[in-house]
């Protein structure tokens, strides 16, 4: 087996002496998106990941349908950040497994092995996190099964199941093959009366050079926009949001335009009245320098690419729908 290359030992040595984006002892909020890079590491025919809560903040992560060969070579990759990396600074011990190749790590310090050849495509992924990157926080199933099912409607069809596996044993499974179009469904009907829907959910789904957008939205008496670039969710404001109120307000002002009626429309009265839920799957984002978790997207072009898509889609609803839509903002007097 070939070595890890110079820039992969670089960032180990990096994260042994101060993991950068550690401010402080790891929250949950941290520990999960860090699962959901793991995830990333796996590759796009994953159909199932396992996680089990094991004592003394323990986890394991078992994913079938796995590349084996590719993972590895993910892995060597001198241009990528291999997310399994993070564990060996993090962790006091981790023990990574996919047919053939064999990571053990403890305290640090990390061997490499090749096992015997097999086909099970399963990996397992062993990994116990350090008391002092943990602080006063603790694994808990509740957090983890938030985190547990935002990743499964950021990752269509993929089944997440959790489970604490010790004391009082609880299980839940997460599958959404929509995605997030999906958890719009979950998340309203489970508001019911809550909202107060004048007009039916539209739901957008396309593939543009590259990138998938998954768009969800209705309008009602409770407002929420939320998006997502793969598994970050986008602060207020960013390119994605715009894209959509830009989209959304060009096709009312023409359906407006149309029928001859007046309206009152902007950003801030769209947003009073919008549900929204979009994420956008690919590779390659930029994001401003920020902080985590404040990630904005430098990516102008994708808020022409989504406007564009939402104008459209606005134009082929059903007459009824986009007539109804537009006197939500008809000019009252």
């Amino acid at each position: 087996m070939q070595a890890l290359p110079e820039r992969q030992l670089e960032f180990l040595q990096l994260l042994k002496k101060q993991p950068r984006w550690i401010t402080g002892p790891l929250h949950m909020r941290g520990i999960n998106d860090l699962l959901a890079y793991l995830v990333t590491d796996l590759g796009g025919a994953v159909a199932t990941v396992h996680f089990s809560l094991e004592e003394e903040n323990q986890l394991t992560m078992v994913a079938k349908h796995v590349d084996a060969l590719a993972f590895e070579e993910r892995l060597h990759e001198e241009e990528q950040i291999f997310f399994h990396l993070m564990l060996i600074a993090l962790c006091e011990a981790v023990t990574i497994r996919v047919d053939h190749f064999l990571l053990q790590a403890f305290q640090g310090e990390c061997t490499y092995s090749v096992m015997e050849d097999s086909t099970r495509a399963e990996l397992t992924t062993k990994f116990k996190f350090r008391k002092d990157i943990l602080g006063e926080y603790e694994l808990n199933f509740a957090s983890l099964s938030f985190g547990a099912q935002q990743l499964a409607f950021l990752t269509p069809g993929m089944k997440v199941v959790i489970e604490q596996a010790y004391a009082e044993r609880q299980r839940n499974v997460y599958c959404y093959p929509k995605g997030v179009l999906d958890f719009m469904d979950y998340e309203l009907d489970l508001k019911g009366s809550f909202y107060q829907y004048t007009f039916s959910r539209q739901y957008m789904e396309e593939e543009i050079a590259g990138y998938g957008y998954r768009i969800g939205i209705c309008f009602g008496s409770t407002a929420q926009f939320r998006s997502f670039a793969n598994y970050r969710e986008l602060k207020s404001g960013g390119v994605l949001e715009e894209g959509i109120l830009k989209g959304l307000m060009m096709g009312i002002q023409e359906v407006a335009k149309r029928e001859g009626i007046e309206i009152i429309i902007g950003k801030s009265l769209l947003l009073k009245r919008l549900y929204c839920i979009a994420a956008v799957q690919g590779a390659g984002f930029s994001f401003f320098e920020q902080e985590a978790p404040d990630y904005v997207l430098d990516m102008p072009e994708l808020e022409e690419v989504v406007s564009r898509l939402v104008y459209h889609e606005v134009l082929e609803l059903e007459d009824g729908e986009r007539v109804g839509m537009v006197r939500l903002f008809k000019r009252q007097g």
